[in-house]
């Protein structure tokens, strides 16, 4: 009968640093600067929230996308309790930057 062979035992050819514990680097924010909301036909509940943002920018884009995806859906872009812009207002100017030509 053939003899069998103990499994090999296989090491990291790093050292290891006892003690030492790898940081987790994924972080999940709920309280950003900008938020984007869809609401109730009455205006007076939250129905969605679509976006959180810190920057400016980028929360103005997200609005726009949200307003053009769902027509005739309530948006809200807020700062805080302040509301930046609302899709039941009138809008006379373009969002285009052609400047009306």
């Amino acid at each position: 009968m053939p003899r069998l062979r103990k499994p090999a035992l296989f090491f990291e050819s790093r050292p290891r640093r006892i003690g030492v514990e790898k940081a987790d680097m994924t972080t999940t924010r709920y309280h950003f600067t900008f938020r984007v909301d869809t609401w109730t036909p009455d205006g007076e509940s939250i129905v969605e929230h679509i976006a959180g943002v810190e920057d400016y920018q980028v929360a103005l884009a997200t609005y726009r996308a949200a307003v053009e995806r769902w027509p005739g859906t309530p948006i809200t872009l807020r700062q805080g309790a302040q509301v930046i812009e609302d899709s039941r207002r009138l809008r006379l100017a373009s969002w285009s930057d052609e400047g009306g030509r």
